[in-house]
């Protein structure tokens, strides 16, 4: 037997609507889960860190020393 793509898309459709019911039916309507502003901002920068290179996270080590030295001096 041989399945072409659109039998393929038909069959996953059902299969999501088939299990999305299911769900329904077991747990109800659920409410969708909301992060705290905590976890949001940890992910971000986890984010943005993942995404620099080498040399862009030398320069905001070095930007931080130079802040936190600033900052010590000046307080």
């Amino acid at each position: 037997m041989t399945f072409n793509e659109e039998d393929l898309r038909i069959a996953a459709r059902q299969v999501e609507m088939d299990w999305e019911q299911e769900i329904d039916s077991r747990y109800g309507s659920l409410q969708e889960h909301k992060f705290s502003r905590r976890f949001e901002r940890r992910m971000r920068r986890i984010i943005l860190d993942i995404s620099r290179n080498p040399k862009q996270k030398r320069f905001a080590s070095i930007s931080k020393r130079v802040a936190v030295v600033f900052f010590a001096v000046l307080f």
